[in-house]
C-alpha cells in the first residue's frame, strides 16, 4: 500500500514538472512568435490599432494604412468573434503603447446581436493562453466560465492547448512576421445563381455584447484616440437600416464617425474583387483600404477646419 502511494505521488509530481516546463518553453518562445494575442501582449507599438472580426483581418491592409496614412498599423482582429476579443486585446496593448488612432469593423453578429448561448465560451477559447497572465482576460473567464473550467486551466497544457503548436510553427519558421495581423484570401467569388434577398428583423440585442462594445468605445474616447467604425463592403445588396442602428446610436452617442461602406458600387457587385460573398480578396482589400484611408483624411481634415 505505501509502496503504491509513493508510486502515485511519483507519478503526479512528473506530471506537475512537465506541466510547468511545458509552460516555461512556451512562454520563452512567445516573443519571437507572431500570432494576435502575443502581438498584442508583448509587441505592440504601432499607431493604428485595427479590431473586429474576420472583416478586420481580410478586408484591411495594414501596409495601405501606413503608406496612405502616414501611421504605422496592426490589425488585432479575431475571425468569428467581436467586441468580447477586441475589448481584451485592445487593454493588452494599451498597456504597452497607446495607439494614435483605432479603426473598429462593425459586425452585428459579433457585436451586439443575440446568436447562441455558446458563442461566449469560444470567445473566450481564443483568449485563454492569456488567463491568469492578463488581468482583464482573467476577469472575463470569471465572468464568462464556470469554475469548474477555469480550475482546469491553471494547468498549462491545458491553457496552451489553442495556441502552442500556432507559437512554436510562427516563431520556428517566423512565419506572419510581415504580415501585421492582416490576411489574404486569393481567389475569385462566383455569383449565386439566385441573389440573396435582402436582410430583415426581427434582432435580438445581446446586453452582454453591447455592455462591451460600449465600454471599449468609451475608453477610447476616453484615452483621446481617434476612433472609427466602418461596415466593409459585401457582394450583394442586403443591408437592412435596422440591422446597424445599434452602432449607429452608439456612435452617435459617443461622436464616433461610422463609415459605411455596405453596398458601395464601384466594390460591391465586382465577383473580382471578392473571394466570397461577404470578404473581399486581396485585390478588393486594397481598393477598398484606398477608398477607406481617402474618407479618413478627409473626416479628419474637416475636423482640423473645426
Amino acid at each position: 500500500m505505501k509502496k503504491n502511494i509513493l508510486i502515485l505521488t511519483a507519478i503526479l509530481l512528473s506530471i506537475v514538472a512537465i506541466d510547468l516546463v511545458f509552460g516555461i518553453l512556451i512562454r520563452s518562445i512567445e516573443p519571437y512568435s507572431y500570432n494576435q494575442n502575443n502581438i498584442c501582449a508583448q509587441q505592440f507599438n504601432s499607431d493604428v490599432l485595427i479590431l473586429g472580426s474576420s472583416a478586420s483581418v481580410f478586408d484591411l491592409s495594414p501596409n495601405t494604412i501606413e503608406e496612405q496614412l502616414g501611421l504605422s498599423c496592426y490589425c488585432g482582429g479575431e475571425g468569428a468573434n467581436g467586441c468580447l476579443v477586441a475589448w481584451a486585446r485592445y487593454n493588452m496593448c494599451i498597456q504597452r503603447h497607446t495607439p494614435k488612432m483605432v479603426i473598429y469593423c462593425i459586425t452585428p453578429e459579433y457585436d451586439y446581436h443575440l446568436v447562441d448561448k455558446g458563442e461566449f465560451a469560444r470567445n473566450m477559447n481564443v483568449l485563454q493562453d492569456y488567463f491568469l497572465r492578463d488581468s482583464v482576460v482573467t476577469e472575463m473567464f470569471r465572468e464568462f466560465k464556470t469554475p469548474q473550467e477555469r480550475i482546469k486551466l491553471y494547468s498549462n497544457m491545458v491553457r496552451y492547448n489553442p495556441s502552442w503548436v500556432q507559437t512554436i510553427v510562427h516563431a520556428a519558421t517566423q512565419s506572419k512576421k510581415n504580415a501585421k495581423g492582416h490576411g489574404s484570401f486569393y481567389g475569385t467569388f462566383t455569383p449565386f445563381k439566385i441573389a440573396p434577398e435582402r436582410s430583415h428583423g426581427p434582432y435580438v440585442s445581446d446586453t452582454v455584447k453591447i455592455q462591451y462594445l460600449t465600454r471599449l468605445f468609451s475608453d477610447i474616447k476616453k484615452r483621446d484616440i481617434t476612433l472609427f467604425c466602418v461596415i466593409p463592403p459585401v457582394y450583394y445588396d442586403t443591408y437592412d437600416p435596422e440591422k446597424y442602428q445599434p452602432a449607429y446610436d452608439l456612435c452617435h452617442q459617443l461622436t464616433i464617425p461610422i463609415i459605411n461602406h455596405y453596398y458601395t458600387e464601384c466594390i460591391s457587385g465586382h465577383p473580382e474583387y471578392f473571394f466570397d460573398s461577404v470578404h473581399l480578396n486581396e485585390t478588393g482589400c486594397q481598393e477598398y483600404t484606398l477608398l477607406l484611408c481617402q474618407e479618413i483624411l478627409q473626416i479628419l481634415s474637416a475636423n482640423a477646419i473645426q
